[in-house]
């Protein structure tokens, strides 16, 4: 966890083995860099850690048992703010987050990496899914690195567990058993301290679960209730236009989804996943950060702010539809739904 308005975290692994990991007890001097703290400061850790997770104490006071702590070890109070030896840049980007379908507002540090280093955790990534038969590739490494810097566990947890799931992979609740580890907790760690300003995926949220557990009521109301409702004989021609007939003549109009491309606007294509192959391929194209594309010797200019919120069921009539690797990987956030009792409310009242 991050110890409040600083820039020092600390964190213990869970089980009985009290091995804590953080940058307080780092022997540089503002927490540059992080690792297992030594025997000798570990009860000072669980103090530490203890103070800032009670609810009853001021954030004034916590900060002042930090500095109190910090003392000991000769180092200063490190603030996040732009008068620190780090700069720091304040910019609004949509990360992948699982609990919350929203973009919001993180902290963008400049790169503090450590080439070697940051070498060193992305052989740690790959050797994580080696023996899943899965290799990380760019973007999804990108994604991992941006939730992670979210502090959250969880969030990269589901991430993986969402993408291994919706890829049809038979290995997602195998991997989410390991997620478990202290092997996995080291790496999420290092991406939450050592944070990436590289955003790569910011087109394309994907919603799945269900039916009735509001899924595609929230991705139409992020949207303004624009969306088209995808099946299985849409073709890449079906997405891009609109055949109506004008004075008695055939006529083709540029689709919703053309539209929300060149005004950059949302839209939500429901049931994505029932799109035929031709389709889903199409879709991996304008997804990838093109600014532009040819679409029948015409110039389709992609404006900043498109996005497309697909909202699918996973299983339908006991068969499973999932969706291919290259278009999952181009998706900034995987948000499950589940059935709970408060998404049947209206269905009584």
């Amino acid at each position: 966890m991050r110890l409040g308005d600083t820039n020092y975290y600390l964190t213990k692994t869970r089980g009985t083995d009290n091995i804590y990991y953080g940058n307080v007890f780092t022997s540089t001097k503002y927490g540059d860099t992080w690792g297992e703290v030594p025997a000798e400061y570990v009860s000072y850790a669980a103090s530490l850690l203890e103070t800032f997770k009670d609810k009853t104490k001021s954030d004034a006071e916590k900060l002042a048992y930090l500095e109190d702590t910090l003392s000991i070890l000769g180092k200063p109070l490190y603030k996040n703010n732009k008068s620190n030896k780090t700069t720091f840049d304040t910019k609004e980007i949509s990360v992948a987050e699982d609990s919350v379908a929203e973009e919001i507002e993180v902290e963008k540090i400049k790169p503090t990496f450590n080439e070697d280093e940051l070498k060193v955790y992305i052989q740690k990534i790959i050797n994580f899914f080696s023996e899943f038969g899965f290799e990380p590739n760019f973007r999804f490494c990108n994604t991992l690195a941006n939730i992670a810097a979210k502090e959250s566990s969880g969030s990269a947890c589901n991430y993986v567990f969402n993408y291994f799931e919706l890829a049809g992979n038979d290995y997602a609740y195998s991997i989410r058993d390991k997620m478990k580890s202290r092997e996995w907790e080291e790496i999420v760690d290092y991406f939450n301290i050592n944070k990436t300003s590289k955003v790569i995926n910011t087109r394309f949220k994907l919603y799945y679960g269900s039916q009735g557990t509001g899924k595609t009521t929230e991705a139409m109301n992020e949207s303004d209730n624009n969306v088209m409702v995808c099946h299985s004989a849409m073709l890449p021609s079906d997405l891009m236009e609109d055949f109506k007939f004008v004075k008695g003549k055939a006529d083709f109009q540029p689709s919703a989804l053309q539209i929300a491309m060149v005004e950059g606007k949302k839209i939500v294509l429901d049931e994505i996943n029932l799109l035929p192959f031709e389709s889903l391929r199409f879709l991996q194209s304008i997804l990838d950060g093109k600014s532009e594309f040819v679409y029948k010797g015409k110039t389709i200019k992609i404006k900043e702010g498109f996005q497309i919120i697909g909202t699918m069921n996973l299983v339908v009539n006991g068969a499973t539809y999932s969706l291919p690797e290259p278009l999952i990987d181009r998706a900034s956030n995987l948000k499950k739904f589940k059935l709970s009792a408060g998404s049947l409310v209206g269905s009584f009242i």
